[in-house]
């Protein structure tokens, strides 16, 4: 069986630049003719090729007189006209994996918010990954991970601290005999991990935690 799937553009950022399954083939007025992206803005052009809004902003030139010069026929287009697709019916993009939603492409991204099963998340608290529908209740009691929650001001500050740390637990290491010596590697490399970690967190912005078992 024949599936018809195209990406999709400025549908909501939840199926924002995603492959979504489309019950019947899309005809070529239906998506863009220089990029194959089926777009909440479509225009077609004088020469009658259509132009998704990605297309339009990332190539029209408005200070010469026309609107684009088509990458298909070469002709300078002085005329765009909305077409719009977001009745098109289509498939979850779930649908492979058990979830039965057929509807307009213009409401796929509030069943992935509201009702889809299978559309996960991850808690920024506690780490958890659930529904992204179960997340508005999840959210508010969620009680986070086991350990110190900071923001990321007070995460910073605690990543100078730690390499600040690491670099006098080396030096003491240096210094101390064979049974010391052992004892503040183990707690260089505990630092060296926390450190490590935050540093990861802060990159990627996710909440930062400090595991309750690192003492000072």
């Amino acid at each position: 069986m024949e599936r018809w799937t195209y990406m999709v553009h400025g549908f909501g950022s939840h199926v924002q630049m995603k492959a979504v399954e489309f019950v019947d083939k899309l005809e070529c007025s239906q998506l863009c003719s220089w990029c194959g992206i089926v777009s909440l803005q479509m225009y077609r052009l004088s020469c009658r090729h259509i132009l998704c809004d990605v297309c339009k902003d990332r190539y029209s030139i408005w200070n010469s007189g026309y609107y684009a010069k088509c990458c298909e026929c070469e002709r300078l287009c002085t005329s765009l006209r909305a077409h719009g697709t977001g009745d098109k019916r289509v498939r979850c993009v779930y649908a492979d994996n058990g979830c039965d939603f057929l509807g307009p492409l213009k409401q796929l991204d509030e069943h992935l918010r509201e009702s889809c099963a299978l559309y996960s998340t991850v808690c920024h608290k506690c780490g958890d990954t659930l529904a992204h529908k179960d997340m508005r209740n999840h959210h508010p009691t969620c009680a986070g991970r086991r350990g110190v929650f900071l923001r990321s001001s007070y995460a910073r500050s605690a990543l100078d601290n730690l390499s600040a740390a690491c670099e006098k637990f080396e030096t003491a290491v240096a210094s101390a005999g064979p049974e010391e010596g052992a004892k503040l590697r183990d707690m260089v490399t505990m630092v060296r991990e926390q450190f490590t970690r935050i540093q990861g967190q802060l990159a990627t912005g996710t909440a930062w935690h400090l595991s309750p078992t690192l003492h000072f």
